[in-house]
């Protein structure tokens, strides 16, 4: 079905609708409602005729249009592959198939959009950015960001800062190690367990739930007070 883009085109109208009685495009309707450039990909389409049965999707990226995980990579333009060393190492990462999908899209699209400018990333950073710092955090650009890891354990800062001691044999701080890794800038330092109030609150919060993940789909109003309380 067509219609609600362009004024003229009724809603929920189907696209025989614009077929002539002779079995044609109808031209004279549709240039009166679609702008030339239009015009013009529909001449490359053909007309819908019952005879030539049902319509059926086909990928037009492969000879046989069948849709290949490859050619997408190949159809948007994307010189890497599932082979690259960069996939291999995100994909290894012991971390939920979300975060490792994350990784990949910062990675592989624009790492600003991706963390920054696109609408859903925004929505998150309004509810932790005062007002009065809005228009400079959205001034950044992706130089301009590191990531900075706080914990109130001296022995845990210590322990990531080097980047020499052999973890293996510990999963957990090895997964972590690998993230530290990866190409970007990454600080840990340590703090007191006062300037940390957010995690301290996060735990406590946490006592008496049912053991597992917790997934917030925006912060906890206590979250929120507290960081606004810290501007």
């Amino acid at each position: 079905m067509v219609g609600g883009r362009y004024s003229g085109v009724p809603e929920n109208s189907c696209v025989a609708d614009w077929v002539s009685a002779s079995g044609g495009w109808d031209w004279d309707r549709l240039r009166h409602v679609v702008p030339v450039n239009v015009l013009q990909h529909i001449a490359a389409c053909p007309v819908p005729n019952s005879l030539s049965g049902d319509d059926v999707p086909c990928w037009r990226w492969t000879a046989k249009r069948a849709l290949i995980t490859k050619s997408a990579y190949v159809a948007l333009g994307d010189s890497s592959t599932p082979n690259s060393s960069v996939w291999r190492v995100l994909w290894k990462v012991s971390v939920p198939q979300r975060v490792r999908t994350f990784l990949w899209l910062a990675v592989h699209e624009d790492v600003l959009h991706v963390l920054h400018d696109c609408i859903r990333a925004r929505t998150v950073w309004r509810q932790v950015i005062h007002e009065s710092k809005w228009e400079e955090f959205m001034s950044l650009n992706s130089y301009d960001w590191k990531v900075i890891i706080e914990t109130d354990s001296a022995d845990v800062a210590d322990l990531f800062s080097s980047r020499q001691e052999d973890l293996r044999g510990n999963t957990i701080a090895s997964t972590v190690r690998q993230m530290l890794n990866l190409d970007w800038e990454v600080k840990v330092c340590k703090i007191s367990r006062v300037c940390n109030r957010v995690a301290d609150a996060l735990a406590k919060a946490s006592r008496g739930l049912p053991v597992g993940e917790i997934i917030y789909h925006a912060a906890p109003h206590f979250v929120h007070d507290l960081i606004r309380e810290g501007f």
